[in-house]
């Protein structure tokens, strides 16, 4: 059902979360400048247009809003109290004798309802960001989910060209994986699952990306200077999958494809991917526990899996992990 057939103009919609999307992706500083300007613009409206009888308390909402959606929870509390004490000086500043009980009732008023304001916003941007999260990420192991890690491995050709370096990206796929659902149940696959990616996650850190893009399939994938020696960088991440799968609830192997392909390679990075893929299908049609390598579209030799000794490692990070 449209936006318009629930009975929100979808124009305001759009609007409406282009600007909150716009507001999200602001530094700080320009967070800051924009509610400082204007908290200023409303209280100087406020205070300029006094009647006894006029209140524009309605416009501090703004400032609110935009601190209570672009701000952390605290800061965001602090802001409203800060723009509620602004807006309590109209009275004594300019009508110095009110009615006690009349100038009470209107600041509780306006602290009620900005109260209530900055609470709604701030439930909102927490469903806001649990959705946005659960939109690009697998539920069970945190990592990025099919859609979200293409758009990141492409967004990878930006920091490709600027260190002078290539894409590395590599497709894992669990050797033996389907048996243990088979003879333990899908609970058991699911613990195995969780466990590897907990260790993954360890050792795969930033600024590698980890994605899992379907039941026993992960990717990983990061830019590599270009005069790294990629056959031994494949070497070292292979050797690492392998120990972390040596100690699982079930020891496990894997199979293994790797592409590596220039910043300056302009096919989508569902192309490279798939580079990938089919080099992990071969290394499996291949005797599995080993990987492939290929370099952009020209396919290498399969290499199998050999020990290799951290020491050795031309990868300090993955050195680091082990």
């Amino acid at each position: 059902m449209s936006n318009s057939a629930k009975g929100y103009p979808t124009s305001w919609v759009g609007v409406g979360e282009a600007f909150g999307d716009w507001l999200i992706s602001r530094a700080a500083a320009q967070v800051w400048a924009i509610l400082i300007s204007t908290t200023v613009v409303v209280v100087a409206l406020d205070f300029a247009t006094y009647q006894p009888r006029l209140s524009l308390s309605a416009l501090y909402i703004l400032p609110i809003s935009i601190a209570c959606w672009s701000l952390r929870p605290r800061q965001a509390v602090a802001f409203t109290v800060v723009v509620a004490l602004l807006s309590a000086l109209r009275y004594p500043l300019f009508h110095p004798d009110p009615e006690v009980w009349q100038a009470i009732n209107n600041h509780l008023g306006r602290l009620f309802s900005f109260g209530l304001n900055a609470a709604v916003l701030m439930a909102l941007r927490r469903s806001h960001d649990r959705y946005a999260f659960l939109a690009r990420h697998d539920m069970m192991t945190g990592f990025l989910n099919k859609g979200a890690i293409v758009d990141e491995i492409s967004n990878l050709r930006r920091g490709a060209d600027a260190r002078k370096g290539s894409i590395l990206v590599s497709y894992i796929d669990l050797d033996g994986f389907k048996a243990i659902n088979d003879r333990h149940g899908h609970a058991e696959g699911d613990a195995v699952l969780k466990a590897f990616s907990e260790e993954l996650g360890k050792a795969f850190s930033e600024p590698y990306l980890l994605g899992r893009v379907g039941g026993d399939e992960f990717i990983i994938a990061c830019v590599v200077p270009d005069n790294a020696s990629t056959d031994d960088i494949a070497r070292v991440m292979h050797h690492r999958l392998s120990l972390i799968l040596a100690h699982a609830p079930h020891p496990l192997s894997c199979s293994m494809g790797v592409t590596v392909v220039s910043g300056q390679d302009r096919r989508p990075a569902e192309a490279w991917i798939a580079d990938a893929d089919q080099e992990m299908y071969r290394a499996k049609h291949a005797g599995k526990n080993s990987y492939r390598l290929t370099l952009g579209q020209s396919s290498e030799t399969p290499v199998a899996f050999e020990q290799w000794a951290p020491e050795q490692d031309p990868f300090p990070a993955l050195a680091q992990a082990s």
